[in-house]
């Protein structure tokens, strides 16, 4: 994280003041569960930026193979998840859930409008996941806990070693110490020598690291005097654009976008044929057409596709002596049938056709 850290004493103090406050876990929770994926900030002073990024920092790290499996995770720990938005980078957060996970890494949490999508999300997360983690590193004393945490910075984690301590030794030696692969390093080092071995003490131990590339995944793995060491951050896998959208006059299931209508040209027939989709427009424009003594009014039908679709063609044929001159125009969204016509009662029939992008 790019903030400044408080001191692992000031964290363990507070662990103290607040468990009294605290509804107990079950003693069997693994503290791993919580830890691996990342912790939110102790204070209520976070800014919805820090605490967005903290969320967005677990959810993009967990080795889950689908949303669901997050969703349960955070309901085991005490929120939901259900929040987060449906779709990121043109990617299905319940069917392309790595895709998903990738775009989440490279949000720009900046933007006001991001904040705002998880905000609701964020607001149940944070005190769930502090909660979970005060209690169970309180029920937990004297073990050494391990925890990794993504920065903005791809390419720079932390790992921080947490200890508190029951009776003597106020520490824990560091008996064994590997990262995977060998291009990650760490400072300050560890060392594991027989004649001299780094300690983890009461104040807890951070470690500032590197990865080559931000998709090598870093495995921690060790023994202490007070347990073993276990962490793990997956590699960022970058967002792979989604292909570009195309038209299409058919349906996935090879159906083709079509609606037909029969109805009055003088609107007046059948009126429960008309609707916000189709509609009718009747111009008592008495005209003379051609050679013709009889005056012409004008009929116009509409029909509407689906919203954001487009009509490429539009049908028309009338089943009367008196109309004439039909034809069918696209506009749009939206197919017009349009003639004259010199008394009668006849149909129209029309039909429309469109395609729609995806």
């Amino acid at each position: 994280m790019t903030r400044p850290r408080p001191s692992f004493t000031a964290i363990l103090s507070l662990l103290v003041l607040t468990a009294v406050a605290l509804c107990p876990i079950a003693g069997a929770q693994d503290c791993n569960a919580i830890l691996e994926h990342g912790i939110f900030d102790k204070t209520s002073t976070d800014t919805l930026r820090i605490r967005t990024h903290t969320l967005i920092n677990w959810l993009s790290q967990t080795e889950f193979k689908s949303f669901a499996e997050a969703r349960d995770a955070g309901l085991k720990i005490g929120f939901p998840i259900d929040g987060i938005p449906i779709e990121l980078g043109g990617y299905s957060r319940d069917n392309e859930w790595s895709q998903y996970q990738a775009s989440l890494q490279t949000l720009d949490i900046s933007d006001t409008k991001i904040l705002e999508e998880f905000h609701q999300t964020v607001d149940a997360a944070d005190q769930a996941i502090v909660n979970a983690w005060q209690v169970c590193i309180l029920s937990r004393p004297g073990t050494v806990h391990t925890v990794a945490e993504m920065s903005d910075d791809p390419k720079r984690f932390t790992l921080l070693l947490i200890y508190s301590p029951v009776g003597d030794p106020p520490k824990a030696k560091i008996y064994d110490f590997v990262i995977t692969p060998s291009s990650a390093t760490c400072e300050p080092s560890v060392w594991t020598y027989w004649f001299w071995h780094t300690d983890v003490p009461s104040s807890g131990l951070i470690l500032n690291c590197n990865r080559q590339t931000a998709s090598d995944a870093i495995q921690f793995t060790g023994n202490t005097a007070k347990g073993p060491l276990t962490a793990k951050l997956p590699g960022i896998v970058p967002a792979v654009p989604p292909p570009p959208k195309t038209w299409h006059t058919e349906d996935k299931d090879g159906k083709q976008y079509v609606e037909y209508w029969a109805m009055d040209p003088n609107c007046m027939g059948h009126p429960e044929r008309l609707s916000k989709t189709h509609r009718c427009q009747f111009q008592h424009t008495q005209i003379h057409i051609g050679a013709s003594r009889d005056p012409f009014d004008t009929w116009n039908l509409y029909m509407d596709a689906p919203t954001n679709a487009q009509v490429y063609e539009v049908g028309c044929q009338h089943t009367g002596q008196n109309e004439m001159d039909d034809q069918g125009i696209p506009q749009g969204n939206t197919g017009l049938c349009t003639g004259h016509i010199n008394g009668g009662d006849a149909e129209i029939r029309m039909y429309i056709k469109w395609k729609q992008l995806w």
